[in-house]
């Protein structure tokens, strides 16, 4: 099991004795482990397209209301979709809808996180913590000064952020509480902010020897991120580093595939849960669990595609 809301040293020592001893299912213990570190990588994306598009193109300011329904309608937009499929599936296979009135409701306002901390499908609680993010972004950088007093106001509240798990204990239930909204997403979310206020001075670093040192230091921090406490905290720093590296240094032949893959990235999260109850729990292949990866990535990419070519773009009645 992995370490996403809270520090349990007990699972990084059984992966990593594992990692010591592996067997022919190595590489899904590797994706299991660390796949639900793409969500930085979104969190990053949130807080670097934010300020690009309201922070420095020149356009009339957005009031607080305004600002919040627009998003809420694009999130909710590309949540609803997806969740009704998934009660859909699991109808099918069960003659029932998974949670109640209360979960639906709870669920579509993105407010979840105040009354609950399982929610299903697990993945969707990105959603009320993009909302978070929304708010802080409105609050603390879009209408803050120069760039100095929003990386002092955001550099406080990361700070802060980072807090919880070194005062409690890194697995107790406060941990989890406050991780599970914002504190979780303040350190990606301030290095897309600051990415986007200083991508000049970056880009002036990016060469292709930085690039490669780059990628591998953090690839190997980012593997041995869960050996303690301190490690585990600053793991977002070394998988937007390693994203980063890895996609500049790539040869354009070779990232191509990502690029479309990136453009249909956000179908993708929606569609996944959905995706693995059918392919995972209904169509489950014990004996063959790679073949079984394998045709989930497969069937997963090609639902994305047409989720995102019909639902977000052709009948999406929110325009950028």
């Amino acid at each position: 099991m992995e370490n996403e809301l809270t520090f349990v040293q007990e699972r990084s020592d059984a992966f990593y004795a594992y990692a010591v001893h592996p067997d022919g299912k190595a590489f899904l213990q590797l994706f299991s482990f660390f796949g639900h570190y793409g969500i930085c990588v979104f969190l990053f994306l949130t807080g670097y397209g934010l300020t690009i598009k309201y922070k420095l193109q020149k356009t009339e300011q957005m009031a607080f209301f305004p600002f919040v329904w627009r998003h809420y309608k694009k999130l909710l937009w590309l949540l609803v979709g997806g969740y009704v499929l998934y009660q859909l599936v699991i109808f099918v296979g069960t003659k029932s809808f998974s949670g109640n009135m209360f979960d639906w409701v709870s669920m579509l306002t993105m407010t979840s996180n105040f009354f609950s901390l399982d929610i299903w499908p697990k993945p969707y609680w990105y959603f009320r913590l993009t909302m978070q993010m929304y708010l802080l972004f409105y609050l603390l950088v879009y209408r803050t000064g120069g760039n100095r007093q929003v990386m002092t106001i955001l550099g406080l509240m990361t700070a802060v952020s980072l807090m919880p798990q070194f005062v409690f204990s890194p697995d107790s239930d406060v941990v989890r509480l406050l991780r599970d909204n914002f504190f979780i997403g303040m350190l990606p979310f301030t290095l897309g902010v600051t990415a986007a206020l200083y991508g000049k001075r970056l880009k002036e670093c990016m060469k292709t020897l930085y690039l490669f040192i780059g990628c591998i230091i953090s690839g190997l921090l980012l593997f041995f991120s869960n050996l303690n406490l301190v490690l585990w905290s600053l793991t977002p720093v070394f998988v937007i580093v390693f994203s980063l590296s890895l996609v500049k240094i790539l040869p354009r032949l070779l990232a191509k595939p990502f690029q479309w893959l990136g453009a249909i990235s956000a179908a993708l999260f929606v569609i996944h849960p959905t995706t693995r109850e059918i392919c995972i729990h209904k169509l489950h292949f014990a004996s063959a669990p790679h073949t079984e990866l394998l045709i989930f990535l497969i069937f997963t990419v090609i639902v994305a595609y047409i989720y995102h070519r019909l639902w977000l773009v052709k009948f999406s009645p929110i325009r950028n």
